[in-house]
């Protein structure tokens, strides 16, 4: 009798211990889940598209069609709104009226530094968003001196030929293409030639494309968030960078053996000093080669199969076009 009892008693005492433990667990997760929520709720806040998920927010729209959920949010609640993702609040600013409060904002009211710090381990360490406002204005200078008037004179013959040689060489009279992927090719064939120079374009082969790729592909929404975890893209951006840090360290290298000068954005860096008369180092020169070229990429790809696609949609237009090809190019 008095087995059996402590027995009963014991089993009570397990059972209870595991329902405290569980009941602690679930009102603490309760607790977080408001915590999160008041904490993502201001009183001069946008309006917010609605989560479930403590934390993670938005996440699962957002990885399944981050498109249709800023359209979603648009249509719902207007211009401006926000979402959330792993607990940090992300404001969306849909529209022109909106775009002109973005771009008219001074730094110390919207920090592109805090907002790009996920650029850091693609551009690398005091490069663009890893150096403070006074820095950045100085590097900012440096890109624009290679993207002066008397530069794109250098850069356009430059550009039509890699865009005249490659549409010879793989498209014929008629037929179908993926225009977005055709335009892409061409713009690294423009961007490597114009900004890396005549010795990566003359050497181009899979590599390089693989590993501008890999850079690229470390690029995804949890890259977004956790830059800096060992993610498999995350490792691989890694690899890629280092990889392109040997490519031009021995471009630089033999440039400066043997004297060689050229106009592209490569030499511009070389080139180039800070306000102290302190060179770029060569894991720099990389970086800033690197970041002009993911600046240019997307949106020149965009905004090419864009204004393709409007002039095969409008005849007129498109003639227009042609006649001034005519007029300001020579024959052939």
């Amino acid at each position: 009798s008095l087995s059996a009892t402590t027995e009963i008693e014991d089993g009570g005492g397990f059972f209870g211990f595991w329902t405290t433990f569980f009941t602690a667990i679930i009102l603490g997760l309760i607790g977080l889940y408001l915590f999160f929520r008041r904490r993502s709720q201001r009183p001069n806040d946008p309006p917010a598209i609605p989560w479930a998920l403590p934390f993670f927010g938005n996440l699962i729209p957002f990885a399944k069609n981050p498109l249709e959920l800023a359209l979603n949010g648009y249509e719902k609640f207007g211009e401006v709104f926000r979402l959330t993702l792993f607990g940090q609040r992300i404001t969306c600013l849909i529209g022109v009226e909106a775009h002109i409060f973005f771009f008219n904002s001074k730094e110390d009211e919207l920090s592109a530094n805090q907002a790009y710090k996920f650029t850091v381990p693609i551009f690398g360490k005091g490069i663009v968003y890893d150096v403070d406002p006074h820095m950045l204005l100085q590097q900012r200078k440096m890109m624009m001196f290679g993207l002066s008037q008397k530069r794109f004179a250098f850069y356009v013959p430059l550009i039509q030929k890699e865009s005249d040689d490659y549409f010879r060489s793989t498209w014929g009279d008629k037929g179908e293409c993926d225009l977005f992927d055709a335009i892409s090719q061409v713009i690294v064939l423009t961007s490597t030639h114009c900004l890396h120079g005549k010795e990566v374009r003359q050497s181009m082969h899979a590599e390089y494309a693989e590993l501008y790729q890999q850079l690229d592909d470390a690029l995804t929404p949890l890259g977004l968030f956790f830059p800096n975890m060992p993610l498999p893209a995350n490792i691989g951006r890694d690899k890629a960078r280092k990889r392109f840090v040997e490519i031009f360290s021995k471009i630089i290298k033999e440039r400066r053996a043997n004297n060689v000068e050229s106009e592209d954005m490569l030499q511009t860096f070389m080139d180039a000093t800070y306000e102290d008369g302190t060179h770029l180092t060569d894991d720099e020169v990389v970086g800033m080669l690197i970041a002009l070229m993911f600046a240019g990429q997307h949106t020149s790809k965009v905004t090419a199969t864009w204004v393709t696609l409007f002039l095969l949609t409008n005849p007129d237009c498109m003639q227009k076009v042609i006649e001034e090809q005519k007029a300001l190019l020579p024959e052939g």
